[in-house]
């Protein structure tokens, strides 16, 4: 699998925020760690954007916004054409289902207010020495994913909505 430029900068980018963290700080950190090394590499970094839980009701149709989420970090190319969701985790295993779903969630949450997401990233900061900086690409493109996302899969009983390395 060959990376996109943006992975790489990412990878790049991860490395050298656990490089200079290591395993004891709060995800806080991390995240705004990331945000500067995103950003010195030419990013626009969005943090803490509102990601509204919107529900159509069974009687007449209309939308209710119910909850509002908040994405850990949405990463603009220079030109504010291709938007990627990074789900942060100080986690050592960041590829825990609910973590996948938390990320999911956002994604279809930001539909509602009209930001389409090109590609979703988990980054699982370790928690313990001992163990991997991770970081997991959501094929969002995958047919499973998109039933999934519509209310009509079952995540846990589907091998293929299993994130994927990067």
């Amino acid at each position: 699998m060959s990376l996109t430029p943006f992975e790489i900068c990412l990878n790049k980018s991860c490395a050298a925020v656990y490089a200079g963290l290591g395993v004891i700080y709060k995800e806080a950190h991390y995240q705004r760690a990331l945000q500067i090394e995103l950003s010195l590499q030419g990013y626009d970094v969005t943090t803490e954007q509102h990601a509204p839980t919107m529900y159509i009701d069974s009687i007449v149709g209309a939308r209710h916004n119910i909850y509002n989420d908040r994405t850990d970090m949405l990463v603009y190319n220079s030109k504010r054409k291709t938007r990627y969701l990074l789900e942060l985790k100080h986690d050592n295993f960041p590829e825990k289902p609910d973590n996948v779903n938390q990320a999911l969630r956002y994604y279809k949450n930001l539909e509602w207010i009209n930001i389409i997401i090109d590609g979703v990233y988990i980054i699982g900061f370790p928690k313990t020495l001992g163990h991997t900086l991770k970081i997991k690409k959501i094929f969002i493109e995958k047919p499973f994913i998109k039933k999934y996302l519509n209310g009509s899969g079952n995540q846990d009983s589907d091998p293929s909505c299993e994130p994927t390395w990067i």
